[in-house]
């Protein structure tokens, strides 16, 4: 499968573009969108969504060795290098296609464990609108 394939993969690109909503900017989704930051069911003001980290070796600062020839320390530099962390999105519907609009993310309380979904088409939009408009300034 040639790299030109890989961009035809809807399956691939709704992933490509899920990877793009990290925590941070899903914190920045919420509070845009006015979403309450304490727990809909007991109050507790403790929230978490779960994380996913992954490595990106195209942005390895040792493009000339694989990682299993690095030393520890170049090991080191490059997880922090190539270290991509996103929020993990679910599956709505398993029997369809995994596409963006077929994902959601979830805000977990540490207290009571009661579970909020956001569908994750809208904050992915979000975040590509913010990357598209980040784009456009000089």
């Amino acid at each position: 499968m040639s790299k030109s394939d890989h961009k035809d993969d809807p399956a691939r690109n709704a992933y490509h573009r899920l990877r793009l909503v990290t925590p941070q900017l899903f914190a920045q989704y919420l509070a845009e969108k006015g979403v309450n930051k304490v727990c809909l069911a007991c109050g507790h003001d403790q929230l978490s969504t779960p994380e996913t980290m992954s490595l990106d070796s195209s942005r390895s600062p040792f493009k000339d060795k694989k990682p299993s020839e690095l030393t520890e320390e170049e090991s080191r530099q490059y997880v922090d290098a190539t270290a991509v962390h996103f929020v993990t999105p679910s599956l709505i519907d398993e029997s369809k296609a995994p596409l963006v609009s077929n994902h959601q993310y979830r805000l977990i309380c540490q207290n009571c464990g009661f579970i909020s979904y956001f569908r994750a088409a809208n904050v992915v939009y979000w975040v590509e609108d913010r990357i598209h408009d980040q784009g456009d300034q000089p």
